[in-house]
Order: C-alpha cells, then structure tokens, then sequence
C-alpha cells in the first residue's frame, strides 16, 4: 500500500522522567529505526514534532492541520503528546494512537481502535499499520471522540479566520497546501495579479510536478456586471480590470513559453458571472481537500473580511456541494488565449 505524496506526522515524547529508560536517545532510535523506518517502507513522507522554544501555535499547530495522518504515541502517558493529540482531534480525521504494549490506554479514548506495539517487533507493527491505515483512508468510522460527536449530531464543522493572514486562504498557505489542485474564484483579483504572486505560484509549480492551478474571475467584457460590481463592491473595479486582464495573459504567455508541455497545469478564466462570494478549493478529491470561502462585505478592505473554511473530512457532502457549484462556474469561463 503505497502513499508516496502523504505526508504523516508523529507526536511522541522527547525524552523520559527521571529513571526511565525510555531517554531522549531511546526516543530518537525509537522514532528513527521503528517509526520512521516503517512508514516510509508504505509510502509515506514521516516527520517528528520537534522540542522548541516558539509557540506551539505556528509550528506544532501548523503541523497537526496539514499532515494527512497523524501518528501520537501515547507510551509513558506523556502530557504535551495527549494535548497535541487533543488539537489534532478538533482539526481532522485520520489520526492513529498506539502504545506499548504492556501499557493500558486511557478510557476515553479505547474503543477508538490503538495500535499496541511490541519495539522488537516491528514487523507486528506495520502489519497492523497498514490495516488501521485503511480504516482511515476509508473512513469507515469516526477516529475520535470530536469525530464521533459531529457524526452523531451531524454537523458540519465551518470554522471562521477573522482575517486572512491567519487562515489557509493566504496565498502563502495554499501554494504549502496544495499537493494537486488549487483553484482560487473571485470577482476582482487584482490583488493576485502582481509579479510576487506568480513568482510564487510559478515556484510551487515547479516543485509541484503533480500540481495544477485554476484561477477564473469576472469578465470585465461584461458591462454590466462590471458595472455592478463597481457599484456595490469596489468602484475602483472597472479601472483595475484592465490590468487584471494583462497580467493573467502575461502569466499565462511566461508559463507557456518556460514550460510548454505543461502548459495545462496553469489555466486563467474569465467568467459573466462567479457569484457573491470568493473562493479558493485545495486538492479537492482528496479526503483532506479544503475549501475557503469569503463573503462578499460591501466596501470592505479584502483583508478584513471574514474566511470560512471547511474540511472534506469533517462533512464531505458540503464540501461536495461547494465542488460541484465551483466546477460548474468554471465550466462557464472562457480561457485565457496568452
């Protein structure tokens, strides 16, 4: 069972309370010899949580959201694992718990399926790794309490970023994001259309050799709509229009010229109509596909105006819904030439 772009990352203890054997030396052979060992052998890109000084909330934080699985290793019932373990439980699915063997797993969290493991039996380990690793990439049944909460009472999780700096619509955070597809939908672009943001876009590409990139705003062809759009949004619209259009082609004609059998992995369209919100989908066939939407506010600065996001995974027939709306927009643009 091969994930050769899936990224897992593992919460597990530094080191150990004073006379435990389990030391900071145990836990990096632990980490590098059994864990690290075995996921890459199934496919996967493993990294660790790492001691640091920062705040938890840009870099452990940051980890637990964008991983595609996460691994927490509960042996010797470590504090900082099980609250990290609790943040990954309130941002996604796909998280495995395991434990040594002869140690019991808390209550709370037992009838969740744990992974209990012999460390000189690694190949006990990762045979019953990949078949929890299918449960999950199935999702056949919630993987923890908030899960199993929001499934019972069907809701879907819609969380709000006040800002766009602090949530995954930053363009920053996408092009990190996004492994395979990012779209991005709105009315009026300008702000995208800079050299900054496709030297960015452009670079991602690059790295990305699986990534394609879809952007479709308002045709300013249209009168009316740019007219309306001035009025109730932006009256600088129909000037900035102008340029947005001569950006676009000149990203579209670089892209082409550097990279022309690729040419297809960047695609700009103008649309008569892309509705009242903007929007931006990541990698939305896989189960950890985002999609961000932000209101239209009349006469608002963009970067104030609230971000409402949503993962696949927390309620896939939303998200499917916002899908399959954005693709029919899509459909309905007519490309850029370059």
């Amino acid at each position: 069972m091969k994930h050769m772009t899936q990224r897992c990352f593992i919460i597990m203890p530094f080191s150990g309370k004073k006379n435990n054997p389990r030391n900071a030396k145990y836990w990096n052979s632990f980490y590098d010899d059994f864990l690290k060992q075995t996921l890459e052998e199934l496919g996967y890109q493993c990294e660790r949580s790492t001691a640091s000084s920062r705040s938890i909330v840009g870099t452990i934080v940051s980890d637990l959201f964008r991983s595609d699985i996460v691994i927490a290793i509960l042996t010797d019932f470590n504090p900082n694992v099980f609250y990290e373990l609790g943040v990954r439980h309130s941002l996604a699915h796909g998280t495995i718990m395991a434990i040594e063997k002869n140690q019991k797993i808390p209550f709370d969290l037992a009838h969740f399926g744990v992974i209990h493991y012999d460390r000189q039996d690694r190949q006990g380990f990762k045979e019953h790794l990949v078949r929890v690793l299918k449960d999950v990439h199935m999702r056949s049944t919630p993987d923890n309490p908030v899960a199993e909460f929001l499934n019972a009472n069907d809701i879907s999780v819609i969380r709000i970023s006040a800002d766009i700096k602090y949530s995954p619509l930053d363009t920053n955070n996408v092009l990190g994001l996004a492994e395979q597809d990012l779209m991005i939908v709105g009315q009026n672009l300008f702000g995208l259309a800079n050299d900054y943001t496709k030297d960015k876009i452009f670079a991602a590409l690059s790295r990305k050799p699986r990534l394609r990139v879809k952007i479709l705003y308002a045709d300013s062809r249209v009168g009316s709509q740019t007219e309306a759009l001035s009025q109730i949004i932006d009256e600088a619209m129909g000037e900035q229009f102008p340029k947005i259009d001569a950006a676009f082609q000149t990203w579209i004609s670089e892209w082409r010229k550097s990279f022309p059998n690729e040419a297809d992995r960047l695609e700009i369209r103008r649309c008569k109509r892309v509705g009242n919100v903007s929007a931006t989908l990541v990698d939305a066939d896989k189960p950890t596909g985002i999609i961000l939407i932000r209101p239209i506010l009349y006469h608002t600065n963009s970067n104030s105006r609230p971000c409402h996001w949503l993962r696949r995974n927390d309620s896939p027939r939303v998200f499917d819904s916002y899908k399959n709306a954005l693709a029919q927009i899509w459909d309905h643009g007519d490309a850029l030439a370059g």
